[in-house]
């Protein structure tokens, strides 16, 4: 993450070398550039495919702990309890 010195008309900014190398192949890929064009649909998809990989395991962490909490709110109320001080509150999740 090291940063580079970088001219952007008559200004000098610093950014990270990644930064620039992703912006470098952006503007090759706009000029037409195929293998460019190729990398960034490929950096995408990876991506995207990581948000849904991520995105689906938190929603069945929430549904699974939207099970097991409810479960031991129906034996507090099986068994005569109060219900049990729990936070989040199941009911609280928003699975689907």
């Amino acid at each position: 993450m090291r940063l580079i010195a970088v001219r952007e008309g008559n200004k000098i900014t610093k950014m990270p070398i990644v930064q620039t190398l992703i912006r470098s192949m952006f503007r090759n890929a706009a000029q037409g550039d195929a293998k460019s064009q190729r990398q960034l649909l490929d950096m995408v998809a990876q991506k995207e495919n990581a948000r849904i990989t991520f995105t689906r395991e938190v929603l069945e962490d929430a549904v699974r702990y939207k099970e097991e909490t409810g479960a031991i709110f129906a034996r507090h109320e099986r068994d005569g309890l109060p219900p049990p001080q729990i936070y989040p509150h199941p009911d609280h999740l928003i699975c689907g």
